[in-house]
């Protein structure tokens, strides 16, 4: 649902709720960076990817994957953001 929570909040006749992103952000010598949550989703579409004539196994190379993100967001000292996260809130007087 993400960002549509502030109109979700406002049709629901709620008052519009203070909102917050949240992401994982880090270099490739950074264990917090989400690379590893980046290559295992990778890893898990591959097959749906290959299906969808996005990319093959062997060229997505799902074993060395996280090893080739993180050692090329390092070489071109890079920042990987992840998948991120909305927090919506309001109070109802």
């Amino acid at each position: 649902m993400g960002l549509q929570l502030h109109s979700t909040f406002l049709k629901a006749g709620l008052p519009a709720p203070s909102m917050a992103v949240s992401a994982l952000a880090g270099g490739g010598s950074d264990s917090l960076s989400g690379i590893d949550l980046i290559s295992d989703l990778a890893a898990i579409m591959a097959p749906v990817m290959e299906q969808m004539g996005v990319i093959t196994a062997s060229e997505l190379g799902p074993e060395t994957l996280q090893d080739r993100i993180r050692a090329e967001v390092y070489a071109s000292a890079s920042v990987v953001v992840g998948r991120y996260e909305v927090g919506a809130w309001s109070r109802r007087m």
